[in-house]
């Protein structure tokens, strides 16, 4: 998978993350790791994982980070954000 690729898989995972509420978030366990379901060797595949990084009354502050498996995996994609209770992203 191109770097490209997995920066797309990272949007797309970072906005299905994003788009959950504050209460949901704050009742999920983490870190929390899973695969695409392609098999591991195929061009494919990418696995995610998302790590509490704070969780306050007023927000909570998660990592959403990508990799393909590869060499590549040891340097993941990642990116993070803040839902807040309020509701409102950032």
């Amino acid at each position: 998978m191109t770097t490209r690729e997995l920066e797309e898989r990272l949007r797309l995972e970072v906005a299905r993350w994003s788009a959950k509420g504050y209460a949901e978030l704050l009742q999920l366990r983490y870190p929390m790791a899973y695969d695409n379901g392609a098999v591991p060797a195929s061009p494919d595949f990418y696995e995610t994982k998302v790590n509490l990084l704070e969780r306050t009354a007023e927000h909570v502050h998660l990592i959403v980070s990508v990799s393909d498996g590869e060499a590549r995996a040891q340097h993941r994609l990642s990116d993070d954000f803040l839902a807040f209770a309020s509701g409102r992203l950032e």
